[in-house]
């Protein structure tokens, strides 16, 4: 260390070499100081740029497994809303099917009560009542065939039909509820 003027030490590095005549004996010695003031804030410059990259790497693999956390949840949040949305899907498609399978299932009822309060007697009355059980039973197939189909495909089709045809059953099927002598019976 030397000491400035004003009293200050200064880090220095100091090398020295002893210089000889032609005949070997000692003529002087040389000595050179570096000042280390600067080669000692680089230093110390680069030992806190090293802890600030280890602090940053630490919060960065904090950060990273904060993260996956967060993702892992949130994969588990939307696999929950995806079951809940399937569910809710099942939900009313079987409130629908049970509705569609309903009304053949009431129409058929009400035929058949029709049928057995008559005793058979109108042959042609229950004939036709019998038919219009085995469209009914046909409705109700198609509807559970309709359920199956969306179940093996990505959407569900819907399928034109003719509103005079159906106005045309349920008459026919209204006639059947009809009873003799003017009374309507409901079943």
């Amino acid at each position: 260390m030397l000491r400035a003027p004003d009293g200050r030490r200064i880090p220095v590095s100091v090398n020295g070499s002893v210089l000889r005549d032609r005949n070997g004996n000692l003529d002087g010695v040389v000595f050179v100081a570096h000042d280390l003031r600067d080669a000692r804030r680089k230093l110390a410059e680069a030992m806190a740029l090293a802890e600030e990259a280890r602090v940053t790497a630490r919060d960065a693999e904090t950060r990273a497994m904060a993260l996956e956390k967060a993702h892992r949840e949130l994969r588990e949040v939307q696999g929950k809303l995806v079951q809940s949305a399937k569910m809710s899907a099942v939900g009313r498609l079987a409130g629908g099917v049970a509705h569609e399978i309903r009304s053949p299932l009431a129409m058929m009822a009400s035929t058949v009560e029709f049928i057995l309060s008559t005793g058979l007697e109108d042959k042609e009355m229950a004939t036709e009542g019998l038919e219009r059980i085995l469209v009914e039973c046909a409705r109700a197939e198609s509807v559970i065939g309709n359920v199956l189909d969306f179940a093996r495909t990505p959407g569900a089709e819907s399928t034109p039909i003719d509103v005079n045809e159906v106005a045309r059953a349920v008459a026919g099927l209204m006639r059947a509820s009809l009873v003799k002598g003017g009374r309507r019976r409901v079943p």
